[in-house]
């Protein structure tokens, strides 16, 4: 069977600036502590070495941590409407000549 990684806005909550809207506040503090208490640390090498290798500018910081939990998790697809940088040709080509 295949597998799906559907972007959402979890890594968005754990990146983002805290909120002022206290629900969204909360979601980013339940984020942060189960990325804590959950996250692998092969999906932060992925992105610190997809950053460090120019392949995404370090602005796009979530944008990168999306591809490490896809590729690190064996994703067969990343679904996306991100053109710019997830669901990009060049970066792909770029990706699979670095990794």
């Amino acid at each position: 069977m295949e597998s799906v990684y559907i972007e959402t806005t979890i890594v968005s909550y754990l990146v983002a600036r805290p909120n002022r809207d206290l629900l969204v506040a909360t979601h980013q503090q339940i984020t942060q502590v189960w990325w804590i208490e959950r996250s692998t640390e092969a999906v932060e090498k992925l992105t610190r070495s997809i950053l460090a290798k120019d392949v995404i500018p370090t602005r796009a910081v979530r944008d990168a941590a999306h591809i490490s939990v896809a590729a690190v998790n064996n994703m067969d697809y990343l679904f996306t409407w991100n053109c710019k940088h997830l669901a990009n040709a060049q970066i792909m080509r770029v990706c699979q000549r670095r990794f």
